[in-house]
């Protein structure tokens, strides 16, 4: 026998080893395997993504505009209306982290107890409602006080979205499908300009001033989202209705049961063990500064981008609409990153082009800044910056999601996107008016925290190969397992 033939019957060992039957539910999932392939298979997909992509990105839009259009709410004059000064400012925008941080993980949990359908519609009226209330503040005691509550309630929805997807995509599908939340983020960054910039004519009607009128808008919008929730949201496949045959329906919950975690069946219980193993695993240290490089850009750049575009003599107005662009460019680059990635099967490069386009563009908005007749170029250098902020962390976290498996799954994207939000705490006091327009702090800042997540990714990439190199399984099951 050939030593090609003895490699191969080693390889079949292993696997029968690895892959035991399972009796006839396992049959059933090979046997529906075979016919859910190419065009069918892509076909199903195409009927989820419509059900459930849009509401989720849509959710995910009216998250970080509220969260974020207290930037544009202080060119519109709330830091005049309720005297603060900076460090006052960015002690309330870091509160929200706090709490958001602090009930994140307590909120993973409690999706075993809720359907998400209506767990996510409840957080999106409560949040709508802070939203709305923070209008009538009178003091910066109210303002800080309505920017916990914020967090707290926006802490959930993350999570809930995540896990609701993960049983309804496979690990390689999942990239492109978070990418699409990202790039509603992104949207919502130029979303919240064009609002800021009709609302703004809105400035003292009913003697309320325009920062007011932005709050109370947005926060409105927001409650009728939460109240049209339970008509779209989608819960598990046990709950989809007819739209889906019953031979789709067993297609998708075999495949969950049997390709996310090989063909052990997921622990339906929780216990204490998983998040152990979680907090023990040494790669969390890694996705996490990641996670943290990528949203310390993203909060800094967006409480702070219309200030900055001001400081390069732009009007109020101009400071509103001139992000636009620049959020729809990094939507769309952020789309194709992630999609590109699925399309490779590979993360590792999606996640350093990005963080190698926010050390560029930071270096030239440096370089630029105050400098007149060259705002074009700054203008090109935060778009790679905010490209950086929302297209690492699709990728990251797919990458992280195809290297977890089970409860400890659940736990360790609670884990990874709370301390991962400490990243806001960075965000929110990196740039300060006082040094405006050079901004030396938070410049400096984004240059480290870019090269940051680029290490980690590095690190990962020689760890995982490695792992992957020393698993003796057919190239089938290596690569269903984990992509790199």
């Amino acid at each position: 026998m050939s030593s090609i033939s003895l490699q191969e019957k080693d390889k079949q060992d292993a696997l029968t080893v690895q892959v035991p039957n399972y009796g006839e539910e396992y049959e059933e999932f090979k046997t529906l395997s075979k016919k859910y392939q190419g065009d069918v298979l892509r076909k199903l997909l195409r009927k989820i993504d419509c059900r459930l992509v849009p509401v989720f990105a849509l959710l995910y839009l009216m998250s970080f505009l509220d969260r974020g259009n207290v930037g544009n709410a202080k060119v519109a004059g709330l830091t005049r209306t309720i005297p603060m000064s900076d460090k006052q400012y960015n002690a309330a925008l870091s509160l929200f982290f706090v709490f958001y941080i602090v009930f994140e993980i307590p909120s993973q949990m409690m999706l075993k107890k809720f359907r998400p359908k209506w767990y996510i519609s409840c957080l999106t009226l409560s949040w709508g409602l802070v939203m709305s209330l923070t209008c009538l503040i009178q003091s910066y005691r109210g303002f800080m006080a309505a920017r916990s509550f914020l967090g707290i309630t926006e802490s959930g929805l993350f999570p809930a979205a995540g896990y609701t997807l993960s049983m309804w995509y496979s690990r390689s599908e999942m990239a492109s499908r978070v990418a699409l939340f990202f790039c509603a983020a992104s949207v919502a960054g130029a979303l919240s300009g064009i609002l800021a910039y009709g609302i703004s004519f809105m400035d003292g009607l009913a003697g309320m001033e325009g920062w007011r009128w932005i709050f109370l808008v947005e926060g409105l919008m927001t409650i009728v989202l939460g109240l049209l929730g339970p008509l779209f949201i989608l819960d598990s496949t046990a709950y989809c209705g007819k739209w889906l045959s019953d031979e789709e329906k067993n297609f998708l919950i075999l495949r969950q049961r049997y390709t996310e975690t090989g063909p052990v069946p997921p622990a339906e219980h929780f216990d204490w063990k998983y998040v152990k193993m979680a907090f023990s695993d040494w790669q969390m240290i890694f996705q996490i500064g990641i996670y943290v490089a990528h949203g310390a850009l993203g909060y800094s750049i967006s409480f702070t981008l219309p200030v900055i575009l001001k400081s390069l003599e732009f009007t109020t107005y101009e400071s509103y609409l001139i992000p636009v662009p620049i959020y729809i460019v990094a939507c769309v680059l952020t789309y194709f990153n992630s999609w590109w990635g699925d399309r490779r099967r590979s993360r590792f490069l999606h996640i350093v082009i990005p963080f190698t386009g926010a050390i560029i563009g930071v270096t030239i908005c440096f370089a630029t800044a105050g400098k007149k007749h060259i705002t074009g170029v700054n203008l090109f250098g935060l778009i790679l910056i905010v490209f950086a902020s929302y297209s690492p962390v699709p990728t990251s976290v797919s990458w992280m999601a195809n290297n977890v498996v089970g409860y400890k799954k659940v736990i360790a994207m609670g884990m990874l996107m709370g301390i991962g939000n400490c990243s806001g705490l960075i965000g929110s006091n990196i740039y300060l008016t006082s040094e405006s327009p050079k901004y030396q702090t938070g410049y400096g800042i984004s240059l480290a925290l870019a090269a940051m997540g680029i290490t980690c990714a590095i690190v990962l990439k020689i760890v995982y190969a490695r792992e992957n190199k020393s698993r003796d399984l057919s190239a089938f099951v290596a690569r269903s397992l984990t992509l790199v």
